[in-house]
């Protein structure tokens, strides 16, 4: 083989390890994204269980406040006019 298809083949194989490099850079990259994003789901999800205590708080304070504000006397005769 003559120089110039050694230099095609050098060429070459450091053309295919900087892609695996590249590959394996991102890979890594991926990887810990993918890491990153569990626990971000997780914490959204933390977040979603105590919105919906919170509705249940929300609702069971509306239902007190609407027997207290019943429970005012002659608060109804105002109310219905």
């Amino acid at each position: 083989m003559d120089s110039a298809t050694w230099t095609v083949i050098a060429i070459g194989v450091t053309i295919l390890i900087a892609n695996e490099r590249s590959s394996r850079a991102l890979r890594t990259d991926l990887r810990a994204l993918g890491a990153r994003i569990d626990v971000q789901t997780k914490r959204i999800d933390a977040l979603v269980e105590q919105m919906a205590q919170m509705r249940e708080r929300i609702a069971r304070l509306e239902g007190l406040f609407e027997g207290m504000r019943e429970s005012i006397p002659g608060r109804r005769d105002r109310d219905a006019a």
